[in-house]
């Protein structure tokens, strides 16, 4: 399988906690991030249908640009989901 470098926006503590559990486990911080991602998608979690075209096209513009910080992506799916 092969990989991508992503780079992503964390809040410090969140980071910290994160980094905390990883050393107590002997896992890396990227170790941590791909099973905590593998792990909400395989629940479903969070997955709508009407989501999917807009995750998409996020996706998309995360590759390409312009960038858009994380927080903003939070606002625009609560947005969305909410019916705003």
């Amino acid at each position: 399988m092969s990989s991508r470098i992503v780079n992503m926006t964390v809040p410090e503590a969140l980071l910290k906690e994160a980094d905390e559990v990883a050393r107590a486990e002997g896992r890396t911080r990227s170790e941590l991030f791909r099973e905590a991602v593998r792990r909400y998608v395989r629940s479903g979690a969070g997955a709508r249908k009407d989501s999917k075209p807009l995750l998409a096209r996020l996706a998309r513009l995360a590759v390409k640009g312009p960038r858009i910080a994380a927080d903003d992506i939070d606002k625009i799916l609560y947005r969305r989901r909410s019916g705003r």
